[in-house]
């Protein structure tokens, strides 16, 4: 399946030379064939398999778009440095700090306007760039994973305090759900974004689990947003392992 999408995402790229009369289109063929190579970089790690030249493959066609692109696609520019986040955070620990700073430059490119601020809420914009949403929810998402994935590394360690990072997955991951319920209510990605969490947050125990349920409502007392979603999904995790425990 990866080598099709790669014959025909290659095919398209002929069909949109950048330079010629589509070059948002050839950006986005582009940017989809670095997908595909992070992603097949990502099966191979799974399965033990060298994934080297799937992952410089992808950047090197995902930082391609970046040289080529115009700077006024402001989203498209920040979905691929996002893109490019992922591709170092599949490469585990040695890649964390250079995925922060691809989510750094890719919140760059979003309005000041549309970020959650302390006491403040979700913004009110009269006729939002739903994009900029979307794009706030996922390097929130994937801010929450590097930091709960420095939480397990800490645990695997022997190392008993755990907590900051687990603490700022949650910061994260409240503020995603939020983003991402503005980006639209009825978003069927939701639910496999909430699951996505899920599955991070299921191999901590019961009593860890309780003290960052309280946590998650601290974060949205803080900032004034509505975190009922997100606790609706902490509440399932909570009682499917509170059954397992007991």
């Amino acid at each position: 399946m990866f080598r099709e999408a790669e014959k025909y995402l290659k095919e398209a790229l002929t069909i949109f030379p950048e330079q010629v009369a589509e070059p948002l289109r050839a950006m986005e063929a582009r940017n989809e064939l670095g997908c595909v190579y992070r992603d097949w970089a990502m099966v191979y790690r799974r399965h033990g398999l060298d994934p080297i030249s799937q992952e410089q493959q992808a950047k090197e066609q995902l930082e391609h778009c970046l040289a080529e692109a115009s700077q006024e696609w402001r989203i498209e520019l920040a979905d691929n440095c996002e893109d490019l986040a992922q591709v170092e955070f599949a490469r585990g620990p040695e890649g964390y700090d250079e995925a922060l700073r691809w989510l750094d430059r890719a919140e760059s490119y979003v309005e000041p306007e549309y970020y959650i601020r302390e006491d403040s809420g979700l913004p009110q914009i009269e006729e939002p760039v739903q994009g900029y949403w979307l794009m706030l929810g996922k390097t929130s998402l994937l801010r929450g994973h590097i930091s709960l994935a420095r939480s397990e590394m800490q645990d695997a360690k022997g190392e008993t305090d755990t907590s900051r990072y687990q603490e700022e997955a949650i910061h994260h991951y409240v503020l995603a759900t939020c983003y991402f319920l503005a980006y639209s209510p009825r978003a069927p990605g939701l639910d496999t974004i909430l699951y996505s969490i899920y599955g991070h947050l299921r191999r901590l125990s019961v009593s860890r689990l309780y003290i960052l349920r309280e946590h998650a409502v601290r974060i949205a007392n803080i900032y004034s947003i509505d975190a009922t979603r997100f606790l609706e999904m902490f509440d399932s995790t909570l009682g499917v392992l509170k059954l397992i425990s007991e």
